[in-house]
């Protein structure tokens, strides 16, 4: 992934011990594959935080480099801590509209449904211009 094309973010779950933070990981140092976010268990802490998507790529965790972690070692750590701090890269929408498209505001009154709104904003402001984006919702 290009970095013009990524936005990156900081999560932060925590969990009751005891339960699963529902995050299904694939790759890692031993892979040879960059760790990233293969699905999301529904109903899991990470699914109902709304902040998590897969495809995403998880480049920490817990202040740790997932890059030199290997495959267990992430699913470990994401079983067993209570806490868990992550730093995912995710892929941007296109910015701006093409010339196809027509914009149009309307207003929009949203009800949780099982304490989710089951969507992801994303974007906005950011200290370096280049990484400024509009708000995207996935």
């Amino acid at each position: 992934l290009s970095e013009d094309a990524c936005g990156t973010t900081f999560v932060e779950l925590i969990k009751r011990s005891g339960t699963h933070l529902g995050v299904i990981v694939t790759g890692g140092k031993d892979t040879g594959l960059r760790p990233r976010i293969a699905d999301l268990v529904p109903g899991s802490w990470a699914q109902r935080s709304d902040v998590l998507c897969v495809g995403d790529l998880i480049l920490g965790l817990n202040g740790l480099d997932c890059q030199t972690m290997t495959q267990h070692d992430i699913v470990q750590t994401l079983d067993t801590a209570d806490k868990v701090q992550l730093e995912v890269k995710y892929r941007l929408p296109p910015s701006g509209p093409s010339n196809k498209t027509r914009t149009k505001v309307i207003q929009v009154t949203l009800k949780k449904e099982n304490g989710t709104f089951g969507f992801v904003v994303r974007g906005g402001s950011h200290e370096l211009p280049a990484r400024c984006r509009p708000f995207s919702i996935v």
